[in-house]
């Protein structure tokens, strides 16, 4: 393992827990959370559109990445898939037990 890497890894997982804080913050009603009080500017939502565009990439690309790379990256792709479902099932039911939740 690569120390540089994984120092890198641990400074956007931190990074990440950090904004995460300070976002819960801010947010005091429920409507804030919801709508972010209306206080979004174009740019903020641009970068929030993009990052979830970022996080669903790896799904569409699959055709491209096993074209140039065989089988390994069909293998990678589908543990990736698995995972993010785990992720998804898992987070869920905690998901609506909060007090932000819709449903």
């Amino acid at each position: 393992m690569n120390l540089t890497y994984f120092l890198f890894f641990l400074c956007i997982i931190v990074c990440t827990l950090i904004i995460t804080y300070w976002a819960a913050k801010q947010s005091k009603t429920t409507s804030q959370f919801y709508v972010a009080a209306g206080s979004l500017t174009g740019i903020q939502n641009g970068m929030a559109i993009a990052g979830i565009t970022s996080v669903r990439l790896p799904l569409g690309d699959l055709s491209g990445t096993i074209a140039i790379s065989g089988t390994t990256a069909f293998i990678c792709d589908l543990a990736f898939g698995f995972l993010f479902d785990c992720i998804v099932f898992i987070a869920e039911p905690v998901h609506r037990l909060g007090k932000y939740s819709l449903g």
